[in-house]
């Protein structure tokens, strides 16, 4: 169940900025990249939909779960509230592609 508060588009375009911010090698805890980078932007303050987004992204939920850490993602965020306008198809795109 996600947040109630709606993600705005300065949310989007800041969590396109941070959202791998958990490779940084300082940062890392547990190893798996939005749980760690979540947890540092928290910790610096971060706008929590902002966190969310960063939590969640490419698939997070479903790697963390074949991670075992799905249920440590679950109880530390909430995945983001309602998105504006367009903006799932936009968020559908995998960050990966030209890897």
């Amino acid at each position: 169940m996600g947040r109630d508060d709606a993600v705005t588009p300065d949310d989007l375009v800041a969590a396109a900025w941070l959202h791998d911010i958990g490779y940084a090698p300082g940062l890392a805890q547990t190893g798996f990249h939005p749980l760690d980078g979540a947890r540092f932007l928290r910790r610096a303050g971060v706008d929590g939909q902002v966190v969310s987004l960063v939590a969640y992204h490419s698939c997070a939920r479903v790697e963390a779960d074949v991670r075992g850490l799905g249920a440590e993602l679950a109880a530390e965020f909430t995945p983001a509230g309602p998105l504006p306008g367009r903006c799932p198809a936009v968020l559908r795109h995998d960050d990966r592609a030209g890897r």
